[in-house]
């Protein structure tokens, strides 16, 4: 059973940080910020979104905290002194917009004198319980070692006990988050006790918390060093653990309770889909879950029971009132801007096109996909990589990433396998550009198709290759709990790519068809 409050860490983006969140055994972390760009949250491990200070208080920032969390960090130190400074009435005028976003509600974590009466926190509890009860779901505080002429030493968990316990819980009656603490005390030229003095405080503050029930979490000040600090964090400059650092990982594999494996979810399949005379047949006949149009709406095909229609942007010409209108009203979710990175289509887009459009489809108000790129998602300065980093600066958001996958012409004609020698690469990008963005991925487009410069020349296997395929990367992908849907290319016949649909020029079902037919009734 787990022993005490859940411990997590302060964490910032460098390039190891997915390692070491994953190998600290943190059970949470945060980074004082509504999104974790760029860091790939461990399995059993929780992010928690924060609004930093007032500059954060965005219909954005709001909308990525409300995506990426279940519970809400507000207002980082707004009684310190700098950008982040905030009286207690300001926070209070800010304060429900943070409550609309449903998220469960942390007060402002003050820096310190969270316990004294007319404190910046006591006069903000005040304000706010004159106003609506219930209106913050748990305290969230630091603590901050006094600075003296003796090195700090670890008798300071009685420091820790009389803050937490004797007065702030004792003051508000709320449950409480120890969000910040190490032995550091801050001023010029700060006062950092050392590595193992700094693990015998981690043991002894966490084994005085465990007897606290109304203590939920803590969170260690901090995973990698900070400037001027260095000593305090888990892993030094080198990425190496500290004292502190082994002694955290101790304490987080106690806290973490084994339980029984859960099984795997399987993605929902789904396909594109055109309008054609049997189009309505086809889909029933299928047993899709969802499907797509390359457009806005589903005009002269009606969706199946039991099926989801989703909607498309497909490019710039798409981004108007009328098409956004209809998209809302055809679905909950928005597909946006199909291959951009092909010079050659007419949809084509660069990537600062597409981050200036990009509010008109946030308004929406639908779950976003960011634009499905054609290849090279995962990689650095990629199309969908200078998106994305341009989106972070203006504060924008995406709740999953769409992906297109098709076979190269080599690995067709040259693989002695080329069922599994397309499984493993189309799993290896698949991981690749979740373990770089960090978020839900759909696969929108994907057949073993060898696409060639003249598009006539193409190389389709055989049906039955086509069947195994779909059948192998369907299971591969029901293991990756990332892989949130997956859409088939395609439905009906396209002329550039026969034998690789789900039924023929014929209308009748292929072997792939079969196979997805098997696939989709056992989802």
């Amino acid at each position: 059973m787990p022993s005490g409050p859940s411990p997590g860490v302060g964490a910032w983006y460098g390039s190891r940080v997915d390692f070491l969140l994953g190998d600290s055994g943190a059970s949470w972390y945060y980074t004082w910020a509504p999104h974790h760009d760029w860091i790939t949250t461990p399995a059993g491990c929780e992010f928690v979104p924060m609004i930093l200070g007032r500059q954060d208080v965005t219909a954005a920032n709001l909308q990525s905290a409300t995506t990426h969390g279940r519970t809400l960090l507000g207002l980082h130190q707004p009684d310190k002194k700098g950008k982040s400074s905030l009286s207690p009435s300001a926070a209070l005028s800010l304060w429900p917009q943070l409550e609309r976003s449903g998220l469960r509600l942390g007060a402002p974590a003050v820096t310190a004198n969270a316990h004294r009466q007319g404190g910046w926190l006591d006069v903000f509890m005040s304000g706010g319980q004159a106003r609506d009860e219930g209106w913050t779901s748990f305290l969230s505080t630091g603590i901050r070692v006094p600075r003296s002429s003796a090195p700090v030493t670890p008798t300071h968990p009685d420091m820790v006990s009389q803050v937490v316990a004797q007065h702030v819980h004792g003051r508000f009656g709320l449950p409480l988050w120890l969000t910040e603490f190490s032995l550091i005390a801050w001023g010029g030229g700060h006062e950092v006790a050392d590595p193992s003095v700094q693990a015998e405080f981690l043991t002894a503050a966490n084994s005085m918390m465990a007897g606290m029930p109304f203590v939920e979490r803590w969170g260690w000040f901090s995973l990698t060093p900070s400037s001027g600090v260095e000593g305090a964090s888990l892993y030094d400059g080198n990425n190496v653990v500290t004292p502190a650092g082994a002694r955290f990982r101790t304490i987080a594999a106690v806290d973490t309770e084994p339980g029984p494996t859960p099984e795997s979810t399987p993605t929902a399949a789904g396909v594109g889909a055109w309008y054609t005379k049997e189009v309505n047949t086809l889909l029933r006949d299928s047993g899709t879950s969802w499907y797509y149009t390359w457009a806005p709406h589903h005009d002269s095909i009606t969706t199946p029971g039991g099926c989801e229609f989703v909607p498309m942007i497909w490019g710039k010409r798409d981004v108007t009132p009328t098409a956004l209108q209809q998209a809302k009203a055809n679905g909950t979710t928005l597909l946006a801007f199909n291959e951009p990175d092909e010079v050659w289509q007419s949809n084509s887009l660069t990537p600062t096109a597409a981050l200036f459009a990009w509010p008109q489809l946030e308004a929406t108000g639908l779950r976003l996909g960011a634009p499905a790129v054609a290849t090279r998602g995962h990689a650095p300065g990629g199309w969908l990589d200078s998106f994305m980093s341009g989106l972070a600066k203006q504060q924008g958001h995406v709740d999953f990433i769409p992906l297109h996958w098709y076979s190269s012409p080599t690995l067709l004609t040259s693989s002695k396998n080329v069922v599994d020698a397309a499984v493993n690469e189309l799993g290896q990008y698949l991981q690749a550009v979740h373990q770089r963005y960090g978020l839900p991925l759909w696969l929108t487009e994907f057949a073993l198709v060898g696409w060639t410069s003249n598009l006539q020349d193409n190389i389709v296997p055989a049906q039955s290759v086509q069947a195994e395929f779909l059948a192998a990367a369907a299971s591969m992908m029901d293991g990756l709990s990332y892989v949130e849907r997956w859409a088939w290319f395609s439905l009906t016949q396209y002329d550039m790519s026969p034998g690789a649909s789900l039924y023929d020029a014929d209308n009748k079902a292929t072997l792939a068809g079969e196979r997805f037919r098997s696939i989709a009734a056992e989802k």
